[in-house]
This record gives C-alpha cells, sequence and structure tokens, in this order.
C-alpha cells in the first residue's frame, strides 16, 4: 500500500466516526457540551497535523529521490557498485579515483586506460 494524503485522510475520517461516537455517547452519559466540542475539536486539529505532515513528506520524497538518483550516477558510485560485486576486480583509467574505492578497483600502472 503506498502512503499518501488520500490514505490518511480516509483512515481520519473513521477516527473522526468513533471520536464523535464516544463524545456522543459521553454528553449523554454527562459529559458537557462544550468538553465535547473541545474533544472533537482538538482531534481535527491532531488530524490536520497529520494530514500536512503526509503533504510534506510526498513533497520532500521527490526532492530527496533525485538527489539520490544525482548520487547514485557518479562515476565513483558507479564504479563502487560494481566493485561491490563479489569475485570482480574494475579496472579504472584515474588513480586517484582507484584510490578512493575498494581494494578490488585498479589503476594501470602504465598510465590511463585509453
Amino acid at each position: 500500500m503506498t502512503f499518501s494524503p488520500a490514505v490518511l485522510n480516509a483512515a481520519l475520517r473513521h477516527v473522526y466516526t468513533a471520536v464523535a461516537a464516544v463524545t456522543g455517547t459521553l454528553t449523554v452519559v454527562g459529559m458537557s457540551q462544550g468538553d465535547a466540542t473541545a474533544i472533537g475539536t482538538a482531534i481535527h486539529q491532531i488530524g490536520d497535523g497529520l494530514a500536512s505532515i503526509a503533504t510534506g513528506v510526498a513533497t520532500l520524497v521527490p526532492i530527496v529521490m533525485s538527489a539520490y538518483a544525482g548520487w547514485t550516477a557518479t562515476r565513483k558510485s558507479q564504479v563502487a557498485s560494481v566493485a561491490a560485486v563479489p569475485g570482480t576486480t574494475v579496472k579504472v583509467p584515474d588513480q586517484k579515483l582507484a584510490d578512493e574505492l575498494p581494494s578490488n578497483v585498479k589503476a594501470p600502472k602504465d598510465g590511463p586506460i585509453k
């Protein structure tokens, strides 16, 4: 299931219905109308806050994912991914890049790969 503001709002409708039933019952039993209204208002504020959080997270996810995609597209990251496969040796044209990566990444001894 994908978490989205629509899913949260659907769940909150059930919470609101349950709170209304409980506060209605408590009002009949003896709670004042003002207390029941205050409880209902507080629950709605919590629900609105959760909906705002869900909207904010839904907005931030594409931003974070684009940054992650950019980072994983770097040459260093791609070479590190290949080097992480057991039994592989990766040859790169740059000694500086080879020094920054795992030991199975090798730079050519006689200069850059052509």
